[in-house]
């Protein structure tokens, strides 16, 4: 079940930035122009102004190993295993894009956490496409990296770099501007900071202030050109109670840029406990990352 009606934990990914949406025929859409308008108006406006939907995906198929693939040392895909097992999936990888032109991605693969090298009968193997359109179901893709097989059978790890280019009608300043995060002391402090303001919102089910400090993680939408339904109605009325955060680290992305508390699983660390109806219980997982504004002395929700 979903906090709100349109599944803000998952979506906001789910990632302030000022938005500055491109047009594709008359530059870029004023922030200043969109002030008075609802957040979720303003990305549907920055959606329905794009003449092309252009969503970059990388297709995956792995068995018997881990991976860390990201864009732009944003995470895309991170996924462990325990033990062999396969799986076939393909990943949009716009979520890393913030501008057109070249883009960097990264790829580490590790073996299961039982074995210490990869094994004999592991594989991995991907290719970057392009869809001309993502509202376009015609099967039509651009080949943008051909197959690459990793070969590293009996290696403690495999790492691949590259670099390709991307075209959207999207560009976000994002956390480009920020301050770098590896340089600033007191950066736990910060994280508990934000992280306790957050959980009060939550716990109390204030969903007004909740919106103006998620809201700006919206541009997660228009990446992927996916179309808002309106204002959010409200949090579910069970109670809700963050969990301890332990065994976590500080994560660093988006060339430390970038930050939150993360398990050993790569797994965000700000969860909460719902008491459902019928006694039973589960867990929420807000995805969040933060970034550090130029001048700013308090972090920040961007993502």
């Amino acid at each position: 079940m979903s906090k709100f009606n349109f599944i803000l934990v998952f979506v906001l990914l789910l990632y302030g930035c000022e938005i500055a949406a491109q047009k594709e025929t008359t530059g870029k859409i004023s922030h200043t122009e969109q002030q008075d308008k609802p957040y979720y108006q303003r990305i549907n406006d920055q959606i329905d102004s794009f003449t092309e939907r252009p969503l970059y995906c990388i297709k995956v198929k792995r068995a018997c190993v881990g991976c860390d693939i990201r864009v732009n040392d944003f995470p895309i895909i991170q996924q462990f295993e325990k033990r062999c097992s396969g799986t076939e999936m393909e990943f949009p990888l716009n979520p890393g894009i913030l501008s057109s032109g070249i883009q960097e991605l990264t790829i580490r693969i590790v073996p299961p956490s039982d074995q210490k090298c990869i094994p004999e009968n592991a594989v991995f193997e991907f290719e970057i496409n392009k869809m001309p359109d993502s509202w376009v179901y015609d099967g039509n893709r651009e080949i943008i990296l051909p197959t690459v097989k990793m070969d590293a059978q009996g290696l403690p790890s495999w790492e691949f770099k590259t670099k390709f280019k991307a075209e959207v009608p999207f560009l976000f300043v994002a956390w480009k501007e920020s301050q770098d995060l590896s340089k600033v002391k007191n950066l736990d402090k910060l994280l508990d900071d934000a992280y306790k303001k957050i959980a009060k919102i939550i716990e109390d089910k204030n969903i007004e202030e909740f919106v103006k400090i998620i809201s700006k993680t919206f541009e997660y939408n228009v990446m992927l050109y996916e179309r808002t339904e309106g204002k959010p109605n409200g949090f579910q009325e069970e109670p809700e109670k963050l969990l301890p955060m332990k065994n976590c680290k500080i994560a660093l992305y988006g060339n430390n840029r970038l930050a939150r508390y993360e398990d050993e699983e790569f797994e965000s660390c700000f969860k909460f406990e719902v008491f459902l109806k019928n006694n039973e219980k589960t867990v929420y997982e807000y995805p969040l990352y933060f970034h550090l504004p130029q001048g700013a002395s308090e972090l920040e929700v961007v993502r």
